[in-house]
């Protein structure tokens, strides 16, 4: 919720993980939407979060940066025990602007020279820093690794940083902790793949199109720069893409006929409005106020 004092506006947030069935993305999208009508009266700004993918406002609710974990169905209700330090993780570190921490098998193949790990094993974080990963990776590394040991493990774990500094003794305590691999063998960064792909951060053309069905059948156009709010027709429907930076945004004319315009709020806008776009892409559905 932010806003001033004469105004109040409202985020909600549904997240989908890269390996979530139709079924639970589907029960998402009605879940959110019945949150809005029953708690918001159908006035909160909705978005559709998808993992590796996510706008830049949901990304800057996670400090010091967003982590994605295994699980599923099996494992949503098992129960957490703090400071336990049984089970080995390890976190892949990566990305340029909006960098990501993932889980990955906890295994030497997994690691690259170009990108920073974290192995939780017991009691002891490792931070492994890649020679060739960058500065800003390392820096968010140091913190996640603090998150990692003050919230998974009550402040009772040690951290220690494997770099280029480190002695052949330090190597291979964190490669016997890993189970095997030794420095000489760690892959090139580019199997790690390139940052820019990984985090989609690139900025795309901006791009808005009408939906009208003024015809008597529904008919989209793309309209031409310069794209100003005096291009909106208070009677008709219209979608702006952003690209990888914010999303889709659906805006809806007061005098408009909504039937044009595929539903954002079933799971079936997702074949009409180009699946293959929005499976990979964040979607805002919002309230917006006509000019």
């Amino acid at each position: 919720t932010t806003g001033d004092e004469n105004r109040l506006s409202w985020d909600i947030h549904f997240w989908l993980g890269d390996k979530t069935s139709q079924d639970e993305a589907g029960s998402a999208a009605v879940l959110t939407v019945n949150m809005d009508d029953e708690q918001f009266h159908g006035s909160a700004v909705q978005h559709r979060e998808v993992q590796g993918y996510e706008s830049k406002q949901f990304l800057d609710y996670f400090q010091p940066a967003i982590r994605y974990l295994d699980g599923g169905h099996a494992s949503g209700f098992n129960h957490v025990t703090i400071n336990e330090g049984a089970e080995q993780r390890l976190f892949q570190i990566k990305g340029k602007r909006n960098v990501r921490v993932r889980q990955v098998a906890v295994s030497f193949s997994s690691l690259n020279k170009g990108d920073c790990f974290i192995l939780d094993v017991n009691h002891d974080i490792y931070l492994y820093v890649g020679e060739n990963a960058k500065s800003v990776e390392r820096l968010k590394a140091i913190t996640v690794a603090n998150q990692i040991r003050d919230q998974d493990h009550n402040g009772r774990a040690s951290i220690e940083i494997i770099d280029a500094d480190s002695r052949d003794s330090d190597f291979e305590k964190f490669f016997e902790a890993l189970g095997s691999g030794d420095k000489d063998s760690v892959a090139e960064a580019t199997e790690g793949g390139d940052d820019e792909e990984f985090e989609r951060g690139a900025t795309s053309e901006v791009s808005l199109s009408e939906i009208s069905d003024s015809s008597g059948s529904i008919r989209i156009t793309k309209l031409a720069p310069p794209l100003t709010r005096e291009l909106l027709n208070t009677k008709e429907c219209y979608i702006l893409d952003t690209g990888s930076y914010s999303g889709i945004y659906v805006w809806v004319g007061r005098e408009s006929n909504e039937k044009s315009l595929p539903n954002t709020k079933t799971p079936e806008s997702e074949t009409r409005l180009k699946a293959e776009i929005l499976n990979h892409r964040n979607l805002v559905s919002a309230p917006f106020a006509p000019p």
